[in-house]
């Protein structure tokens, strides 16, 4: 773990978040700074590989490609006015 500890690794993550947040920066981008800070300390792989990585396997997943579908279909009905058709045949 890069010779911290894991109460030590706590502090200094603890102390970068604290640090972040009271200069102003907003809160997703000091969690993302404080989680790169903690994989740049704990592991010895390189960031840039594991973060594309990581970031890819969890955006390539057809549970998130059904979102954009049900969007897309709710504004086709909206704009060709099929829906109100519709109501107005029920």
């Amino acid at each position: 773990m890069g010779g911290l500890g894991l109460v030590e690794l706590s502090f200094v993550l603890l102390g970068v978040m604290i640090v972040l947040l009271a200069s102003g920066v907003w809160i997703a981008v000091a969690l993302g700074l404080v989680g790169f800070v903690a994989m740049a300390l704990t592991t010895s792989l390189p960031l840039g590989a594991v973060l594309a990585t990581t970031t890819w396997s969890a955006s390539a997943s057809w549970t998130l490609a059904a979102l954009p579908l049900f969007i897309w279909m709710g504004e086709i009905l909206f704009r060709t006015k099929l829906s109100e058709e519709m109501f107005r045949g029920l």
